[in-house]
């Protein structure tokens, strides 16, 4: 995490940056950038060990080539800071303009649509069903499983009561795993 706010430092706030590209597809952008403002390479040597001068290298190698990608999968996402990491990640995969584009993230179509196949079974698209809380729409028979914890806690006869884990620990692996422990109680 602190490799990557050290990058998203040098890439926006020691060089000049053209936001107008990411401003043309989100919202948030300047927000996202003033993340960084205060973790420059020397502040995250410390913390990690990685030489600040390396650390700007890397970052303007990143920056400046031609497609290239940030990946991250199981491992630094179920530690302590993996929903941070995995934004960063992202944020800079989008920022420099690597996603979706050839030697950068490749967004693929797969192999099917698994909306449409879970329309197909019985277990619908976006259908009528909706959250108690936020009024989230239900995909392919999914509830995001950020709105767990308010789920939970809500005052509503339908509100959920009951929860069957197997193999993982959701307030480790979920969106704001605190509020979601304090509702688990």
């Amino acid at each position: 995490m602190y490799l990557l706010l050290a990058m998203l430092h040098v890439i926006t706030h020691e060089n000049i940056f053209d936001k107008h590209y990411a401003y043309r597809y989100a919202d948030g952008v300047d927000e996202f950038i003033e993340n960084a403002k205060y973790w420059t390479p020397e502040q995250v040597a410390e913390i990690t060990g990685i030489n600040a001068d390396y650390i700007r290298k890397t970052a303007a190698e990143f920056r400046d080539a031609d497609g290239a990608a940030l990946y991250m999968s199981t491992g630094v996402n179920m530690g302590p800071f993996g929903t941070l990491s995995y934004w960063l990640v992202q944020g800079l995969n989008f920022i420099t303009g690597n996603i979706d584009r050839k030697g950068g993230l490749l967004l693929p179509r797969g192999v099917f649509d698994a909306v449409k196949l879970a329309e197909i079974i019985g277990l619908g698209g976006f259908d009528k069903h909706r959250t108690l809380v936020g009024k989230w729409h239900r995909v392919a028979g999914c509830f995001p499983s950020s709105t767990l914890a308010e789920e939970i806690e809500v005052e509503h006869p339908s509100k959920i009561r009951a929860l069957f884990v197997s193999a993982g620990n959701p307030v480790h692996s979920l969106p704001n795993g605190q509020a979601l422990e304090a509702a688990l109680k």
